[in-house]
């Protein structure tokens, strides 16, 4: 039992290796290709052989060889949610503590342990 335990995380382990050396190679590849594309991120898209590419903000999805460019909307058919739109939300997510707050007017009531930010223009 030992070594399958082993045997089954050698294997997990050298499975993600992959995915993140496939990742690198697309990279490489999209940049070599298309210099002026800076990817910020690269990650296995989960559908088909599709890579999604994260660069200034927006999503484009390729396969491994950068053979050809997606530009626009995945939609997955069987929960008819739109995939890119959800995955720029969390790509794009910034999270509460990365605010600039040393810009900020802070005011401050009661014990101050609840937080709110508020942008103007």
């Amino acid at each position: 039992m030992k070594m399958f335990k082993t045997l089954l995380l050698f294997a997990l382990a050298a499975c993600s290796m992959s995915v993140f050396a496939n990742a690198d190679v697309v990279k490489a590849e999209l940049l070599k290709k298309y210099p002026e594309v800076k990817p910020e991120k690269v990650t296995k898209a989960g559908y088909s052989d599709l890579y999604e590419v994260f660069t200034n903000g927006e999503i484009i999805y390729t396969d491994e060889k950068v053979t050809f460019l997606l530009l626009g909307t995945l939609v997955d058919t069987t929960t008819r949610v739109n995939v890119s739109d959800v995955r720029l939300q969390k790509l794009s997510a910034i999270t509460f503590a990365e605010l600039p707050f040393e810009h900020a007017i802070k005011l401050v009531r009661g014990k101050g342990t609840r937080k709110m930010a508020i942008f103007e223009d």
